[in-house]
């Protein structure tokens, strides 16, 4: 029981911290950090051509709006991959297991007015 009191407070700073971060977010860096998402799922290299192509706007936005996604902490991780080597933007795989894409999906379109949680315990 000693053990479920200790993780207890670390899954609430956890959940602030997620919170914290999503709710900080412009409605285009919530887009870009769904379109990661999406294009993940479709197996699509999330470089920032692809991205730039999916979301309609420069590439040049593109980079300033995944510049201030690190700068508020989002949970994406940059890499260098595919056959050309070229860098990729991903979702990091803690928070994909957290499989909160439509919490973030309503967060994005205001479909819950009353939404001051991602999370539904």
């Amino acid at each position: 029981q000693l053990s479920t009191q200790k993780s207890e407070p670390n899954i609430e700073k956890l959940k602030q911290k997620l919170e914290s971060i999503f709710f900080d977010l412009s409605k285009q860096e919530l887009k870009l950090f769904l379109t990661i998402y999406q294009l993940e799922d479709e197996d699509i290299p999330t470089t920032i051509k692809a991205l730039s192509l999916k979301i309609q706007l420069s590439e040049s936005c593109v980079r300033c709006y995944l510049t201030s996604l690190f700068q508020k902490h989002a949970p994406i991780t940059k890499t260098m991959g595919g056959i050309k080597n070229i860098k990729l933007f991903l979702i990091n795989k803690d928070f994909r297991a957290l499989n909160m894409k439509n919490r973030l999906i309503e967060l994005y379109y205001g479909s819950d007015p009353h939404q001051n949680s991602l999370f539904r315990f």
